[in-house]
């Protein structure tokens, strides 16, 4: 899963300018599998992340994005 954090300010008709990355923290996240994932991992450093699925639907909270990040969940 790609995560994206952009957050432009518009500075004219067509003209837009990112200044400075404000990180999001914490971000909740949800992906329908039809079973529970062995693992999931923030890319590209594997660091592991909890996973609580139910109904279908499996949550991981990403620690940190600041212009990017990836979720990879393993089924």
């Amino acid at each position: 899963m790609h995560l994206v954090n952009y957050q432009p300010n518009r500075r004219g008709a067509h003209v837009e300018v990112i200044e400075e990355v404000v990180p999001l923290r914490e971000v909740k996240v949800g992906l329908r599998l039809p079973q529970a994932p062995k693992a999931a991992y923030v890319a590209p450093d594997k660091t592991l992340l909890p996973v609580d699925y139910h109904e279908g639907v499996a949550w991981v909270t990403a620690p940190i994005i600041r212009e990017h990040g990836m979720v990879v969940y393993e089924v």
